[in-house]
């Protein structure tokens, strides 16, 4: 739900790092910024990103956890 468009400006360097969780039926839960790139654009489209993609999978049956906390950084070079 996310590609990089050169129209967002900024340079290679720019990074932003996003941290959420996924809930047992795969919604996705309190996304919040643990660095910002300085672009608001770079920012913005990497958070309605991992907004788009609620919700992904359900967990597998077995596995019995309240969430899993997922971290992604968003870059020029992709997401990691």
């Amino acid at each position: 739900n996310w590609a990089f468009a050169d129209q967002l400006g900024g340079g290679k360097n720019q990074v932003v790092s996003l941290v959420f969780k996924v809930l047992p039926d795969g919604s996705i839960e309190d996304i919040f910024f643990t660095d910002r790139s300085g672009n608001s654009y770079l920012d913005d489209s990497a958070y309605k990103a991992i907004i788009k993609s609620s919700p992904v999978k359900a967990f597998p049956p077995g596995l019995n956890q309240k969430f899993i906390e997922v971290g992604l950084r968003f870059g020029p070079e992709g997401v990691r």
